[in-house]
């Protein structure tokens, strides 16, 4: 349980699956890796830790399972957890494609063997995800003039313009036009 489940550190992103811990904002239509820090809270040396991976639209309302979509990876496998928080251990990376520009919410499921997770059996709950904003794709480079002088054959209403782009000057809006 985490008061501030918003800002959870625990869970953060990378724009390429490098190992990172640094949370880089994701990218909206584009492959992104999650990472988690896991701990074990028992007395006893957690064993066969598997971690699944979900993130969620969050105006869908956020319950669980059906708001929720699983991330391209689903589910990692995790080494041994040393008992009484004697051990923090990353798992990572998990593939994901966010879908929504400004806010996308990333869930984590942790279970060992003979301690499922308390959500296993549950049918539906509202989950308190860390909430990340997310950005836009970028947009595309322009190609150059060469490449679409090489395409002509191809696409012949395409022609190469090398003429400097025209300067769009102020207009008065069509309200303002109306005054």
């Amino acid at each position: 349980y985490q008061p501030v489940h918003w800002n959870c550190q625990a869970i953060w992103n990378r724009r390429h699956a490098d190992g990172g811990a640094t949370h880089e904002e994701p990218v909206v239509g584009v492959t992104n890796f999650a990472y988690v820090k896991i701990k074990n809270r028992g007395t006893q040396t957690a064993t066969g830790v598997a971690v699944k991976a979900f993130h969620a639209n969050p105006a869908a309302g956020l319950v669980y399972p059906n708001d929720w979509q699983p991330m391209t990876t689903a589910q990692l496998p995790a080494p041994n957890v040393a008992a009484n928080n004697g051990a923090e251990i990353t798992v990572g990376p998990f593939k994901w494609v966010p879908s929504q520009v400004g806010h996308e919410c990333m869930f984590m499921v942790v279970s060992a063997t003979g301690d499922a997770s308390n959500i296993s059996n549950m049918i539906a709950i509202p989950i308190q995800p860390r909430t990340m904003p997310a950005v836009a794709k970028p947009k595309p480079v322009w190609l150059p003039p060469e490449f679409l002088i090489s395409r002509r054959a191809r696409y012949p209403k395409m022609r190469a313009n090398t003429e400097p782009i025209p300067r769009i000057h102020n207009t008065p809006s069509s309200t303002e036009a109306m005054a």
